[in-house]
């Protein structure tokens, strides 16, 4: 049987959560691991989120935005399709 190649689907909503939290870190000079601990998950964790972030709670996400200084209009915005 031939390889299949899978195409590229890049989920909008997901890239814009994540540009939104990790452009946040960068901007507040925050490193992953702060992040996580405000959060109260591993950087591991963490990190599978930025891999997945619809896999996010809600609360982790209320927490993140406190943490970084995101106003929840921003959050609803990335999130809103």
């Amino acid at each position: 049987m031939p390889r299949v190649k899978y195409l590229s689907t890049v989920n909008q909503t997901e890239q814009k959560v994540v540009e939104l939290l990790y452009g946040a870190m960068e901007r507040e000079g925050l490193q992953r691991r702060d992040v996580a601990a405000a959060l109260g998950m591993t950087t591991a964790t963490l990190l599978r989120r930025k891999k997945s972030p619809l896999d996010f709670t809600l609360g982790e996400l209320q927490k993140a935005c406190r943490k970084l200084h995101i106003p929840i209009e921003d959050l609803r915005a990335a999130i809103t399709l």
